[in-house]
């Protein structure tokens, strides 16, 4: 069971758009959507949910078309009063009403979902400790019962501690998809660098060649001396071009009384 988002789109009163929005989520996984904020996010969630329409693109789940639901106006909170006719409604036991709207009641929220399950920011302003606990136990469930889950979260933490992958969001496109640990330790673009956790993001220019075996570059701000492991040469950028370097405080050790 699959449920696939393809090439959806749409321009909104508030100026905001959606550009060939594509994302797919296999039975028993969790896909986090994450962006810089709740206006970001929200809009695209309501789409998938059924809460409204679409300008184009299709959403399927096994290959049923559930692209034009009627548009319920109202604010889409999951799991509370789903319309009958949304995506969600469609895919609960009884009657969605009866779910309970606390957010952190997932043994409720679990019990009532049947096949696709859309929540957004889950798990609120929780406690990290709690929040780690309570994110095992919704994975396990997820995969027992078979569920596709899409979480939504302007919280960086929040998407990355639940999600198997996640989709990053940004200026109404999807830039990247991965595991958390792939958008984490190889972000694509200075974007997803940006926003997906402490990061140190430093302008530089490569001043060795590419057929270096350590590539060297010299910073713009203070011309220091920076080096970094072997890679593509085509991701070096030309020489003498100013580029950004990503480097995770994790990432760095200090040693004290060294020579220079």
């Amino acid at each position: 069971m699959t449920l696939e988002i393809k090439n959806l789109s749409k321009q909104t009163d508030e100026g905001s758009a959606f550009f060939d929005i594509s994302l797919k989520v296999q039975k028993g996984e969790i896909l986090g959507i994450f962006g810089t904020s709740e206006q970001t996010v929200s809009p695209l969630i309501q789409m998938i949910a059924g809460l409204e329409k679409q300008d184009d693109g299709e959403i399927l789940f096994d290959g049923e078309d559930f692209s034009k639901p009627k548009q319920r106006e109202r604010e889409f909170y999951f799991p509370s009063k789903q319309p009958e006719n949304s995506i969600i409604g469609k895919f609960f036991k009884g009657n969605p009403d009866q779910i309970k709207t606390e957010n952190t009641n997932f043994e409720e929220i679990i019990k009532n979902a049947e096949k696709v399950l859309i929540l957004e920011k889950p798990f609120g302003l929780m406690e990290r400790n709690k929040r780690i606990d309570k994110a095992e136990v919704f994975r396990q469930s997820v995969k027992e019962k078979g569920l596709s889950v899409i979480i939504s979260s302007s919280n960086f933490e929040e998407v990355f501690s639940v999600c198997d992958r996640v989709a990053i969001l940004h200026n109404g496109r999807i830039i990247q998809t991965g595991t958390p640990r792939e958008v984490y330790e190889k972000p694509i673009s200075y974007a997803v660098a940006k926003i997906t956790g402490r990061n140190n993001l430093i302008s530089a220019r490569r001043i060795s060649s590419t057929k270096k075996e350590t590539p060297e570059f010299q910073t713009i701000e203070g011309e220091h001396r920076l080096f970094t492991e072997k890679v593509d040469k085509n991701v070096l950028g030309a020489i003498n071009q100013n580029i950004t370097l990503a480097i995770r405080p994790e990432h760095i050790s200090i040693s004290f009384g060294a020579s220079f």
